[in-house]
């Protein structure tokens, strides 16, 4: 696990390919040209998009603040800084978050159901 920041909000994460990726697209125009293949334009970059699983743990951050800032910050469609670990990712925008709840013992053992 690595610890990471949202803004004001810390997290944990893991860095296994299922549970980061960033996604990059491109605007592309295409225009109609008779008798041949269409002409492209490159209209630059589209939005970056991430998409990162986070743990929030009770013993480091009030997980209903956590909930409250992310509803928040993604309403005001506010630009926060990302860093995980010792890396600065840059700034993103929350679009939409789902919340996955875990019950677990007093020591973070997950409690099955």
């Amino acid at each position: 696990m690595q610890w990471g920041a949202l803004g004001e909000l810390t997290f944990q994460t893991g860095f296994s390919p299922s549970r980061i990726g960033v996604q990059q697209k491109f605007r592309i125009a295409k225009h109609p040209v008779v008798n041949t293949y269409p002409q492209m334009d490159n209209l630059g970059e589209d939005i970056r998009t991430l998409n990162l699983q986070i743990t929030l743990n009770e013993v480091f951050v009030n997980v209903k603040w956590a909930l409250d800032y992310l509803f928040e910050v993604a309403q005001k469609g506010e630009k926060l800084p990302l860093s995980i670990g010792m890396h600065y990712l840059g700034e993103w925008v929350v679009e939409s978050y789902q919340i996955s709840e875990l019950i677990t013992t007093p020591d973070g053992e997950p409690v099955k159901a």
